[in-house]
């Protein structure tokens, strides 16, 4: 059930994190589009007001233009109106509507005069755009066959005749664009082809041009575009990239706690057979003893003694799991007083120097002389021996070796516990002192204990400010080194005190 739930948790957040991803690169996007299209739309604006300021120079230089033509054609008809054409620099024809009717193309001297098609595009051009609408000023691009398209502005004269003028389209832009007081667009001129998204159209008055954006801007434009892009390429990459990790961590997290459930739950089992087998023994001799079937006196004194050894047995086993708890809830902070360190590792040498020598173990203890005394827990330090040289005996194997090294290093204390023993592998390596673990060898397994030892050695030496560091290979044995620093006023005070 707890598998099924786990499973479904995962896959619940997998979903999530694709979720977010899919909603954190589509906000992405979206806020790159809505920035590139503020920056078009800002340049439209910018585009479609210099439009109607270039649009109003062409109507109001158009208006004076019309009145001299119409000056001119009332002063002396034909030939003043020639005149007139002579002096403009930009309207190059003009056609007239009569009071009769008829359309006549000017100027009508061979110099200026418009070419025949040119000259029949046009007065086609102002008939029917007299016929439209009703405006004062008329505008028709005009292009004759094979010619270049000229710019056709048409204003009433009277009830009946009408006034046209006339320029190429190129000099109309050249006047009114040639200098533009922004470099943000250019002209695309009428029949030129380009991709570029148009700001703004001119309208026939400028040859039906366009507005694009300049060369410069347009590649910004681009080069925001591809930035954007790898923006989008990277959120999605950093985003599943990130929920990728949150996903593994999780995945890790469950995988961690189904370790730390399993350990626990042969810790509990482990415990219970350390604890049913001195209890079975403890009943087994008390229930003899209370029958009274034991006589001799040497006999029932020795199984008070056993009764008494196996009661120390437990309360050590029970006092190991209290220390633990109380380290790992940091109930049980280090009780810092002089100690000398020498005479901790003899008396923790003492304790288990009788077992190594019934077992034919070759024993070294180095103590180096003079070390200083230093500010500690001694009965927490005596622990960290006795934990450390049981775990020589337990797991010694065939290789009988056992030595103990207590030395000064600068303000350290070295303390080095070396044995020839089964030895341990990377991996074992890699989870000693995690809470509740033991290896899963056969040898380690048959050796009693409730793998609580190297933890609570663990969690004495980081109180003291120390490092434990494991050297080992299989079959090779092991060498336990821990380092306890001290300030050097206490070297001081102790030699004083001498």
């Amino acid at each position: 059930m707890r598998r099924y739930t786990e499973r479904h948790l995962v896959i619940l957040a997998v979903a999530i994190g694709l979720a977010l991803t899919v909603l954190t690169v589509w906000a992405v996007a979206q806020q790159g589009q809505a920035l590139h299209a503020r920056e078009l739309a800002d340049l439209r604006h910018a585009a479609v007001q210099a439009a109607a300021e270039r649009t109003a120079a062409l109507r109001s230089d158009l208006d004076r233009a019309f009145e001299g033509a119409r000056v001119s054609w009332q002063m002396g008809r034909a030939p003043e109106l020639e005149r007139f054409l002579g002096r403009q620099r930009l309207w190059s024809w003009a056609v007239l509507r009569g009071a009769d009717g008829s359309w006549s193309p000017y100027p009508l001297a061979t110099a200026r005069k418009p070419g025949d098609a040119l000259a029949a595009a046009l007065v086609n051009a102002a008939a029917a755009l007299s016929d439209e609408t009703d405006d004062d000023v008329r505008f028709r691009v005009v292009r004759s066959q094979g010619g270049e398209p000229a710019v056709l502005a048409l204003w009433r004269l009277g009830a009946t005749e009408w006034l046209g003028l006339a320029a190429p389209a190129a000099n109309v832009l050249e006047r009114y664009w040639s200098a533009p007081n922004d470099a943000s667009w250019r002209i695309a001129r009428s029949g030129d082809a380009t991709d570029q998204e148009r700001l703004c159209h001119l309208g026939p008055q400028f040859g039906d041009a366009d507005l694009v954006p300049s060369d410069e801007v347009a590649g910004r434009l681009a080069a925001d575009s591809r930035r954007r892009a790898a923006l989008v390429a990277a959120t999605a990459v950093g985003s599943a990239a990130a929920w990728a990790i949150v996903i593994w961590l999780m995945l890790r997290a469950v995988a961690r706690q189904r370790e730390l459930v399993r350990l626990q739950r042969r810790f509990v089992a482990d415990v219970s057979h350390e604890l049913k087998t001195p209890l079975t023994m403890i009943r087994l001799l008390a229930e003899t003893l209370q029958d009274g079937r034991v006589r001799d006196p040497d006999r029932a004194r020795t199984y008070y003694e056993t009764i008494t050894r196996e009661a120390e047995r437990l309360s050590v086993l029970l006092d190991g799991i209290l220390d633990f708890s109380r380290a790992e809830a940091g109930r049980k902070p280090p009780v810092l007083e002089e100690c000398d360190v020498a005479d901790v590792a003899r008396q923790a040498w003492a304790l288990f120097e009788p077992q190594f020598a019934a077992e034919g173990f070759e024993r070294k203890l180095e103590i180096a002389p003079d070390l200083p005394a230093i500010r500690a827990d001694g009965a927490a330090l005596q622990q960290v021996f006795v934990n450390l040289l049981q775990n020589a005996y337990r797991y010694a194997g065939d290789g009988r070796f056992v030595r103990l090294s207590v030395a000064r290093d600068g303000y350290l204390i070295v303390i080095t516990i070396e044995d020839h023993g089964i030895g341990m592998t990377r991996a074992q390596l890699e989870r000693l002192g995690d809470s509740f673990y033991r290896a899963e060898d056969t040898r380690v397994r048959q050796a009693r204990g409730t793998g609580l030892g190297l933890a609570i050695v663990n969690h004495i030496v980081r109180a003291h400010g120390g490092k434990l560091e494991v050297q080992s290979r299989p079959r090779q044995g092991s060498t336990f080194t821990v380092w306890i620093p001290f300030e050097p006023r206490t070297q001081a005070g102790h030699a004083a005190q001498r």
